[in-house]
């Protein structure tokens, strides 16, 4: 009954995070490759306007890297390179 409060193997998790990593580096890139791809259509619509026709593009790219960075983290941590429980590893590196 893992779903009810029982407990994770740490190799689980690791993985878990990992798989999430590479799902989303592939989902997120096909995503804001297809807004790329429809830039061109939206410009021979008649559209003029940078933000109109790529806009989309960009808000995908932003937010793709902080969803990305998130899951960063989540693998950084599980190899140990990013100590739990701090927001930033500079922080570590910063402390006397």
């Amino acid at each position: 009954m893992p779903l009810l409060g029982g407990t994770v193997s740490t190799a689980s998790r690791h993985l878990s995070h990992t798989l999430t990593l590479v799902v989303n580096l592939v989902v997120l890139g096909a995503v804001l490759a297809f807004t790329v791809r429809q830039a061109p259509r939206r410009r021979r619509g008649g559209e003029r306007r940078l933000s109109r026709v790529y806009g989309p593009s960009l808000l995908v790219g932003v937010g793709a890297v902080f969803i990305l960075a998130d899951n960063t983290r989540h693998v950084l941590q599980d190899s140990g390179i990013w100590p739990p429980g701090v927001s930033s590893p500079l922080l570590v590196v910063a402390r006397p």
